[in-house]
């Protein structure tokens, strides 16, 4: 059996923050403090899942293309990509007590609007945050072998590796 869709999404967000200090009985606007910070986004996706059952074995096989394209209001700051992620699961029954299976699949997470926004703020009084908006998706990939005895006791070994897209920007101050 063969599944397909397709899905398109836009979000933005902006956050803004303004700075007033009181002097002389008014307001003034502390023009050196505050952001203003804009984030657009645009994904268009596809997928195509394949899945064929026969009586002592299955596989089911994926893959999700996707294109994304984000701005942002400083530095002309833009990104755009496209992505595969593929997914595969074969699965082998020997007998009714031994089954055998593997599988792979490629995901992403997302970079949060708060990692994104390159002002400084305070969210505590000792902490100081600052984003990038140059951050990129985090790519990870699984794979795994699984072993299944009377449907009952089971035995898998997993090997994970990732591109750490995130973390690979982080910086700390002294």
């Amino acid at each position: 059996m063969i599944t397909s869709g397709i899905k398109g999404s836009y979000s933005t967000v902006w956050n803004s923050l303004s700075v007033f200090q009181l002097e002389n009985s008014k307001w003034t606007a502390q023009t050196d403090m505050g952001y203003d910070f804009k984030y657009d986004e645009r994904l268009q996706a596809a997928y195509l899942k394949y899945s064929l059952s026969k009586k002592t074995w299955s596989l089911t096989a994926g893959l999700r293309e996707e294109y994304v394209k984000a701005n942002t209001n400083v530095a002309g700051s833009t990104y755009h990509h496209i992505d595969l992620f593929p997914s595969f699961y074969l699965s082998r029954s020997f007998s009714d007590n031994h089954q055998l299976s593997v599988s792979y699949n490629r995901r992403t997470n997302r970079v949060s609007y708060f990692s994104l926004i390159p002002y400084r703020f305070y969210s505590s009084r000792y902490t100081i945050i600052e984003g990038n908006p140059n951050l990129k998706p985090n790519f990870s990939n699984t794979m795994a072998l699984s072993y299944n005895f009377k449907k009952r006791y089971f035995c898998t070994a997993t090997y994970h590796w990732s591109n750490n897209g995130m973390t690979s920007y982080n910086t700390n101050e002294a």
